[in-house]
């Protein structure tokens, strides 16, 4: 088997070119002559793969072990129900490496929007033989334009639609390197433009702009009295950059189930689909909440009762005839209220601190394993477990 660099990508046994392949490293078969090529292409950078795709920018794959390490640690710690031994007995499998391809677009719209205002008015009316002046509102129809500035991320594949949105989603444009920096892993997994531009557009793009503008409108109308605002058709001009975005799938296990954390390539952003969970301690946390929240219910109720019982006794004390009977009867429930408050004051606030001090326990008992796996182990299991 022949080696061929990546600029070449030619056959070295009959000079016909070669189809550019997906991956960075590989054989390619010669259609011509069937001879099997082994790419290698080095580094990721390649300018083929770039050229082929009309790539701008994007964003590498710039994280070290350590980063990914600390924000494997981060997920892992932050279920308020994490087994208490999950950072000693996890083990992380494997670090693979996935650069999507997708369009950054930098759009500004308008759009005009009807609604309508309300003004205050006045106006005479006769009342038990008396004119008196009432305000009442009067709506009337206006309008206004929105603008908006707005970059919107969209995968240019399919597949991974939902992991671009929950990675890249409201990325600033500045975060993007130039394609003549962009650097991945030589075992990267390249995916491939499979969704049109036009599609993205409609089905992504628009409707994030539309919302935009939506948002802006109401934002111009914050303060007043409307009604039945609706926004019209958007007027969008749109740039387009072709971009690939680097993320990391980082596979762990524990207790015989697997796990995955994707990450992206700078790692500000994390997704995950399920992380270990202590069904056990979710469902101790729950009761000692529920105790706690139990308690202080049934103080406030006593306090509510006792407020209300008041200002209803001494309306219906003043207000004379057989009312009066009520209103006493409300005053005496009200100091029962107050009497049965300050009786079992002490003993809520007892039952609250001592739930509030079980939920503490409870919290103290992570922190302590957090803190005792930094100061002791400090590494996971697995591919990881050699970091300095």
């Amino acid at each position: 088997m022949s080696q061929v660099s990546a600029s070449a990508l030619k056959c070295s046994a009959c000079g016909a070119p070669l189809p550019l392949p997906n991956n960075p490293q590989g054989k390619v078969f010669c259609e011509y002559c069937g001879t099997a090529n082994l790419i290698d292409m080095g580094n990721a950078k390649n300018r083929e793969i770039l050229e082929k795709n009309d790539i701008n920018s994007g964003i590498p794959h710039a994280m070290s072990p350590a980063g990914i390490h600390e924000k494997l640690v981060s997920v892992l710690t932050g279920p308020t129900a994490m087994p208490l031994d999950v950072l000693e007995k996890a083990n992380v499998i494997r670090e693979e490496h996935i650069c999507i391809p997708a369009f950054m677009f930098y759009c500004n719209a308008m759009a005009s929007y009807n609604y309508d205002a309300g003004n205050i008015r006045e106006r005479q009316e006769v009342v038990d033989n008396k004119v008196v002046t009432k305000q009442y509102t009067e709506y009337t129809q206006m309008s206004g334009i929105a603008n908006v500035s707005k970059n919107v991320i969209a995968s240019g594949s399919e597949k991974y639609t939902d992991l671009i949105k929950s990675l890249y989603s409201g990325m600033d444009g500045s975060r993007l390197v130039d394609s003549e920096l962009l650097e991945f892993p030589s075992d990267t997994e390249y995916g491939t433009f499979d969704v049109p531009e036009a599609a993205v557009f409609s089905s992504q793009v628009q409707p994030a702009v539309n919302a935009a503008l939506r948002e802006a409108a109401l934002d111009s109308l914050s303060g007043k009295d409307y009604k039945n605002l609706s926004v019209g058709g958007s007027n969008i001009q749109k740039e387009m950059k072709r971009i690939y975005l680097a993320v990391y799938k980082i596979v762990y296990e524990y207790r015989e189930q697997v796990y995955t954390v994707f990450i992206d390539g700078d790692g500000k952003q994390s997704l995950w689909t399920k992380v270990p969970i202590d069904e056990a301690r979710q469902t101790e946390l729950n009761t000692y909440t529920e105790g706690r929240d139990k308690v202080s219910k049934t103080h406030r109720l006593f306090s509510f009762g006792a407020i209300i019982a008041g200002i209803l006794g001494l309306i219906l004390t003043f207000s004379g005839d057989w009312k009066i009977a009520l209103g006493i009867a409300a005053l005496a429930g009200c100091a029962a209220c107050i009497v049965f408050y300050i009786r079992f004051k002490k003993k809520y606030d007892a039952d609250v601190a001592a739930w509030q001090a079980k939920i503490d326990a409870f919290h103290k008992q992570r922190n302590d394993a957090v803190a005792a796996f930094k100061t002791g182990k400090k590494h996971l299991d697995g591919i990881y477990s050699n970091l300095e």
